[in-house]
């Protein structure tokens, strides 16, 4: 018989499929995005101030569960700063991730500041939406 395999594609995961848990409120100041789209980044964190140095804490996101065979297949750091890799709870091949945990920890010395922005991609047949 005739042998068919859909086209994959690779796409990245929009902002808006990620939602916030928590928002770490050690910092002096501290954002994080949360379901919301973002330039060519799935989430992004950043925290400032206060906490002392050596000290961190920890960012949750839940993703909203992917359609129609997509998966998640990978991610990378456009920018890490003072963050931990893998982020904990990252799952490649899950079709949703209820607790994604990015740990932070400020570096010792006199710049009392962490940032990240991650980008997750996902897989899936081509043409087929996802959401």
């Amino acid at each position: 018989g005739l042998k068919f395999k859909a086209l994959r594609e690779e796409r990245l995961l929009p902002g808006h499929m990620v939602r916030l848990l928590r928002c770490s409120d050690e910092g002096k100041s501290n954002d994080c995005s949360s379901s919301r789209d973002l330039s060519n980044v799935s989430l992004t964190g950043w925290h400032h101030g206060f906490l002392s140095t050596g000290a961190g804490d920890f960012d949750e996101y839940k993703i909203d569960p992917l359609k129609n065979g997509w998966v998640i297949k990978r991610y990378d750091w456009k920018t890490r700063d003072h963050t931990s890799d893998p982020p904990d709870g990252f799952t490649v091949g899950a079709t949703k991730i209820d607790s994604l945990k990015v740990h932070w920890k400020y570096p010792a010395g006199t710049n009392p500041s962490s940032q990240y922005e991650l980008r997750i991609y996902i897989e899936g047949p081509a043409g087929v939406p996802f959401e």
